[in-house]
């Protein structure tokens, strides 16, 4: 079993479940030697130095996989989320 049913929120079905399997079944494959070597051979990854970037050092680090870049998945997190940033970024009255 690819998922747990606690890492699943209520209402989802074996469809989803396929879903988040198929998924991880992906990304574990991406970071593989193969996948990264067919990916650059594809022209969509490319090994850079660290020098040639321009990037600050805290930009260049890996962010992790985690249950927290799942949240939009929520949907009721996801609609507050929503709701929250078009509150946040709406235009003001012009009086």
């Amino acid at each position: 079993r690819c998922v747990d049913e606690d890492d699943l929120h209520a209402g989802s079905d074996m469809a989803e479940r396929e879903e988040l399997c198929a998924a991880a079944r992906l990304l574990d494959f991406l970071l593989t030697a193969e996948a990264q070597f067919l990916l650059t051979q594809a022209g969509l990854a490319t090994e850079m130095d660290a020098s040639e970037t321009g990037l600050a050092v805290s930009a260049r680090r890996n962010i992790p996989l985690s249950p927290a870049l799942l949240v939009a998945r929520d949907p009721n997190r996801r609609d507050l989320l929503l709701r929250f940033w078009s509150d946040t970024f709406r235009q003001a009255e012009i009086p």
